[in-house]
């Protein structure tokens, strides 16, 4: 009853016929530290890192959580489409669907529903073995030793003296300082992958780099007159 009071407005109406022609794949997996997503055929590539206590729950909530993740991520793209989405964990698939009797694992398989019922996903989920799940599999192993973040009392001050920042171009969903934010692999809100592929222009930019690229990145604000506030570590 919570969940329909909740999400009933969503629902406008259903055809008896199946309408949708668009049909996307994906393959996703979870590992101890992080989880990765694909769209097959495409770039759109999805990752995050498992936060410490998301780290110590067991590998089918961990699953769930990157199919949830992985929903969220792509729904833009995936709105009104029949979606595969393989994964290798047979126990995620049948708790997606018909929910389960431990809470943690049930409000994972709501939390799918609802991203479904509300883009008008069409989801027909499938195990895999995680031999034919090599890419997701990939992903989901990739640790980034370079993602670090300023302190978010730290940049209010930064933010006092240089800005307002409107947006964020090292970032991901978890860390963006502002709500406009690039990230490096698709990310819910993202407004775009990759820095060095987007527009900058009319931002004021608040730009915290992995260390290796701050060369790349000094030389690409100046040919592109970026205009944004540079934060490196003092790394003697």
């Amino acid at each position: 009853m919570k969940f329909w009071h909740t999400n009933v407005q969503f629902i406008n109406s259903r055809s008896f016929v199946e309408s949708l022609d668009t049909n996307e794949t994906i393959y996703s997996d979870a590992s101890a530290t992080a989880c990765g997503a694909l769209i097959e055929g495409t770039t759109h590539v999805a990752h995050r890192i498992f936060s410490s206590s998301e780290q110590e729950t067991s590998s089918t909530y961990r699953e769930l959580l990157v199919i949830h993740f992985a929903l969220q991520v792509f729904q833009t793209l995936l709105k009104n489409c029949n979606v595969k989405l393989f994964t290798d964990s047979q126990m995620a698939v049948r708790i997606t669907e018909v929910g389960s009797m431990q809470f943690e694992y049930h409000q994972l398989a709501i939390g799918i529903f609802s991203t479904c019922l509300r883009a008008n996903i069409h989801l027909d989920l499938q195990w895999l073995p995680r031999t034919a799940n090599e890419q997701a599999d990939y992903l989901s192993r990739i640790k980034d030793f370079d993602d670090w973040e300023v302190a978010p009392s730290i940049f209010q001050q930064i933010d006092a003296l240089f800005g307002p920042h409107t947006l964020d171009a090292f970032a991901n969903y978890k860390n963006a300082k502002v709500t406009r934010f690039f990230s490096r692999f698709w990310n819910p809100g993202t407004a775009g992958v990759d820095a060095f592929y987007q527009d900058w222009a009319n931002n004021d930019a608040w730009v915290a780099p992995p260390i290796p690229l701050v060369p790349r990145l000094l030389l690409f604000m100046f040919q592109n007159t970026c205009q944004g506030t540079l934060v490196v570590l003092h790394w003697p």
